[in-house]
């Protein structure tokens, strides 16, 4: 068991380990990935025995409870991955603002936990080396998320998928300085994508699915935008949804505005 690197189970609950004293010294130091844990406790004896974890996937359920140690997260300096779901009970939400995450964490994936925008920046937005941030089901709610200049300085990947309550994102290149890809999926009232997007000049591709008709012609114009600045780096794809008489009425006003004739422009039509 000492010589364990990955764990992977089957949303199970692990019990307390004992203490580690002189007679109880197993400590699992070379554990790297322990996944589909259930209601983990990050007790210290816990954070003691998987010291080097760098990856953990951990599900919350049921009833809140600080039992689970939130505060300890922090503890796991080599952690660099975490997947983070809840069962969408809006008591999480307390919990999930009380984690403290580890400076050393680079990829973070939340489901449901239910937090507001400046919540979410308060929470991971000064992690110094975070590079990519998905943020999945009601993770975030809110209609409006004015990020902070300053914060997610490193982000390089962000993946907003079903927080549908986002209507208005005022966002440009100052807030995500080194963002290379942007996905947008089933943003139903989000109003436009923000104009200062397509000024990141690390920017490579945007990704929009399912999002409204508005928020996917603003993108387009954002791709035309650049490309008549000479940015021909930037490229976009866009899936839309809807009945025949909305695809129609997408259509017109794409072609109204030109908006197809990008070598970097991918478009896809679903039907409802």
């Amino acid at each position: 068991m000492l010589q364990l690197r990955q764990i992977e189970v089957d949303m199970i609950c692990l019990i307390d380990p004992l203490p580690v004293d002189e007679a109880n010294r197993m400590v699992m130091r070379n554990l790297n990935t322990l996944s589909k844990v259930e209601n983990f406790r990050l007790s210290e004896e816990v954070c003691k025995r998987i010291p080097n974890v760098r990856q953990l996937e951990l599900s919350y359920c049921d009833e809140v409870s600080w039992y689970y140690c939130p505060h300890n997260l922090v503890c796991f300096h080599q952690l660099q991955n975490l997947a983070l779901a809840f069962d969408g009970n809006s008591k999480w939400c307390e919990f999930a603002t009380s984690l403290t995450f580890p400076s050393s964490l680079r990829v973070l994936l939340l489901i449901n936990c239910g937090v507001d925008w400046e919540e979410l920046t308060m929470m991971v937005g000064s992690l110094p080396n975070l590079e990519k941030l998905s943020l999945i089901q009601n993770s975030v709610i809110g209609s409006v998320w004015t990020p902070v200049e300053g914060k997610f300085c490193h982000l390089k990947t962000l993946i907003i998928d079903r927080c549908g309550d986002l209507v208005c994102w005022n966002a440009d290149s100052s807030h995500f300085p080194v963002l290379e890809y942007l996905r947008l999926e089933d943003l139903c009232k989000l109003i436009e994508l923000p104009s200062g997007i397509g000024e990141i000049a690390t920017l490579e591709h945007i990704y929009l699915r399912c999002c409204s008709a508005s928020s996917s012609i603003s993108a387009m114009r954002r791709l035309a935008e650049q490309e008549e600045l000479g940015n021909e780096s930037l490229r976009l794809t866009v899936y839309f949804r809807g009945d025949e008489e909305t695809m129609e009425s997408f259509k017109n006003e794409v072609h109204e505005e030109g908006l197809t004739s990008s070598t970097n422009l991918s478009l896809h039509l679903l039907s409802c």
